[in-house]
């Protein structure tokens, strides 16, 4: 096999170039691991390298000068020349390779370190903006983000801090940009629809401060709130609504209790006078006065104080009235003595009763059937007093009487022939 002194002087300058540039690379390695501060096993493996190359470079070299001017051969020349022709691009080759994989080496140290370029890196891929600056107002560091929204605020790129603080507070920026709230914190909407928190805040050094500026998307946030704010504002229609509508419900309850009270007074003032007729139409020497006293001192006491809608007539109220009346009513051993809707309603049926037939009929019973299902109480009213000469127009107690009982759930019923009869039917539990 041909040694490498033997090949051509073309063949020579060919490999002489590889190996300079092979020189050059492994140079800028070693000045690489060198001077950003690589660990000492890549800066040996980066010298090592280096040197290798060099003196492979300067036996090409020293070959091809001696050959040229005949002169005598140095000992690298010697031992270049007497290689294997095959073996000198096989060390180039090798060469090329550890430094590819020492470059590899160094690429993936690199990545690992901190650095200022991985420090901007960091900065720009935030979704906010970031900015620091002296107190003079220079930056010293701002990521895209920011660049991006001060660009738009002032159609220029930042210089100043100071300055684009101050056109902050006082809205000296793009017209398209909504103001929404300027102090310690100014929000802005930009005309995409995004809103942004711009803030400033000092940082103390161990000689000096700087000022930190920050920029954070607060669209959800907005939107948000915005939505809880008109919210807000339909609850406190609904809440004003309510309190018209409890106010009107109390203005109608009272009005109703008014409107009970001056119709009860009315019956019992109208009771106190059939009561008065009655003690009128009979003999001297059968008159009392003393069943009149009491009647109508109660009269005059409710004239005078009021009196109570919720007050009800129990049984032996009704039929002291009845007495007084002339009027004696049978079967009510029958009616229920409960505190229920049903009894209440009973008694104000017999009531009525007992008046019209004092007042119209002029007789002197009144009779009561009561009878009772599961879930109905069944009762009938008539008297032995003259019959009605025609349809009964129900109007005053009897008008009142039938809505109470139409509220109640029940129903009524009047027959005129051949006799009076008040029929009424009134579902139990009522309340």
């Amino acid at each position: 096999m041909s040694h490498y002194a033997q090949l051509s002087s073309s063949f020579h300058a060919f490999m002489g170039l590889c190996s300079i540039l092979l020189m050059t690379v492994a140079v800028c390695f070693m000045i690489t691991s060198l001077l950003h501060g690589f660990s000492r096993k890549s800066q040996w493996i980066g010298g090592v390298l280096c040197c290798l190359c060099i003196l492979f470079m300067q036996g090409l070299c020293d070959l091809g000068r001696d050959g040229s001017q005949k002169l005598s051969p140095t000992f690298l020349a010697q031992l270049t020349g007497s290689l294997p022709w095959i073996a000198v691009p096989g060390l180039l080759s090798i060469l090329a390779l550890f430094e590819g994989l020492f470059g590899y080496s160094l690429y993936r140290q690199q990545k690992k370190r901190l650095n200022p370029g991985t420090i901007k890196e960091s900065f720009d891929a935030l979704p906010d903006g970031v900015c620091f600056a002296r107190q003079s107002g220079v930056p010293l560091l701002i990521n895209t983000r920011m660049e991006q929204l001060c660009s738009q605020l002032l159609r220029t790129r930042l210089q100043n801090t100071n300055f684009f603080w101050h056109s902050l507070q006082v809205q000296e920026y793009n017209k398209k940009i909504h103001n929404i709230s300027t102090g310690t914190t100014v929000t802005l909407q930009f005309p995409d629809g995004t809103v942004w928190d711009f803030r400033r805040r000092e940082l103390s050094l161990k000689k000096d401060s700087i000022w930190q500026f920050s920029a954070c998307n607060v669209t959800q946030q907005y939107l948000l709130n915005q939505k809880l704010k008109q919210q807000n504002d339909q609850l406190n229609q609904v809440n004003e609504h309510l309190r018209l509508f409890s106010y009107e419900v109390e203005k109608v309850t009272r009005e109703k209790e008014n409107l009970a009270a001056r119709v009860k007074l009315h019956d019992e003032i109208g009771r106190a006078l059939l009561s008065f007729r009655i003690y009128l139409e009979q003999p001297g020497d059968k008159r009392s006065r003393q069943q009149l006293v009491p009647l109508w001192e109660y009269i005059v006491s409710a004239m005078e104080q009021g009196i109570s809608p919720e007050s009800t007539d129990s049984l032996d109220k009704v039929l002291t009235a009845a007495q007084t009346l002339g009027i004696h009513v049978e079967g009510c051993s029958k009616l229920p003595l409960s505190h229920s809707k049903g009894s209440e309603l009973l008694l104000a049926a017999l009531k009525e009763c007992i008046n019209n037939t004092a007042r119209h009929a002029h007789g002197t019973h009144v009779y009561l059937q009561i009878s009772e299902t599961p879930d109905r109480i069944c009762a009938s009213f008539t008297n032995d007093g003259t019959p009605p000469s025609g349809k009964i127009v129900e109007k005053g107690g009897l008008k009142n009487l039938r809505a109470a009982i139409a509220k109640a759930h029940g129903s009524m019923e009047i027959s005129s022939a051949p006799a009076f009869v008040l029929y009424i039917e009134i579902p139990k539990g009522e309340s």
